[in-house]
């Protein structure tokens, strides 16, 4: 319940911010984050928050596993399914708030490829545009 009033109230000032004079992209960016607050679930936001503090432990972090346990461990979730998790991260990446580079290693693979030496794992990071939500509920 908390929650919801917490997304109304920032939907309500991005609206008044717009009306006030925001103009061009940042009123796309104004429009499209007020719609990431209504559509993102709390776990959702959390991830954000976590890729956000945590860039620097994600670099080539190649897996879902790696990333899940990092995840877990930090917030102290004590029951989030795997594929809750997987699933919500994809939203994010489809809504481009975060990259996953190349894609993660999905949490039951079995493939063992023979990569180049130069080969880096994939890494996870918010977007320019994850970025800019950030700071926009900042």
């Amino acid at each position: 319940m908390q929650n919801n009033n917490n997304k109304s109230i920032i939907l309500k000032e991005s609206i008044i911010g717009l009306i006030k004079g925001a103009i061009g992209i940042e009123l796309d960016h104004s429009l499209l984050f007020s719609k990431f607050i209504i559509d993102l679930l709390p776990l959702q936001m959390q991830i954000l928050v976590f890729v956000d503090k945590n860039e620097g432990r994600l670099i080539e972090i190649g897996s879902y596993k790696k990333f899940y346990d990092l995840f877990i461990n930090d917030l102290i979730y004590v029951q989030l399914d795997i594929y809750d998790f997987k699933y919500s991260c994809n939203e994010l990446e489809n809504k481009v708030l975060i990259s996953m580079g190349a894609g993660l290693d999905d949490f039951d693979s079995t493939s063992s490829l023979l990569a180049a030496n130069d080969h880096k794992e994939a890494t996870v990071k918010l977007t320019t545009i994850g970025k800019k939500f950030i700071e926009f509920l900042k």
